[in-house]
């Protein structure tokens, strides 16, 4: 697995490599897949990171993209997608259907890792996202809900 990160902890949940320069993210991962590029890319964030992912799939490869944090206008060569014949794939919460079977993964797989950089209360919910735009932040932000 190769992850773009500036953060080495990455490797910790899997990565074999890490791409910490985001403006060779194409060059390096060509390299590590001596031309073949990625099978699956997936994008989290929008628009600010659209165009390397879109780069590193490679032939009959998947992009699957559920952010848009940076923004969600993103330009595409249709061209380029049929002929590599690579596969979109957006995805949402999903339905309670499939809620109900991550739930079922989840709990069939108790070796799950995530790395939670901070909580917040459910009545710090501005900070919390304000939390998002951090250049310190490193992992994920949780929201705790008491019931």
């Amino acid at each position: 697995m190769i992850a773009v990160s500036k953060d080495e902890w990455v490797k910790d949940f899997g990565a074999d490599y890490i791409i910490s320069k985001y403006d060779k993210v194409v060059e390096k991962v060509n390299d590590i897949t001596n031309s073949k590029m990625a099978d699956v890319v997936i994008n989290s964030v929008g628009i600010g990171t659209w165009e390397s992912c879109f780069e590193s799939v490679g032939a009959n490869g998947r992009l699957v993209t559920f952010g848009g944090l940076t923004g969600a206008d993103v330009k595409l060569n249709v061209q380029s997608l049929y002929t590599r014949q690579i596969k979109l794939i957006g995805s949402s919460r999903g339905t309670s259907g499939t809620r109900a079977e991550l739930k079922d993964l989840i709990n069939f797989s108790k070796e799950l890792k995530t790395k939670v950089w901070k909580r917040f209360k459910l009545d710090e919910t501005k900070e919390a996202i304000q939390a998002l735009f951090a250049k310190e932040k490193a992992g994920r932000i949780m929201l705790e809900i008491k019931s």
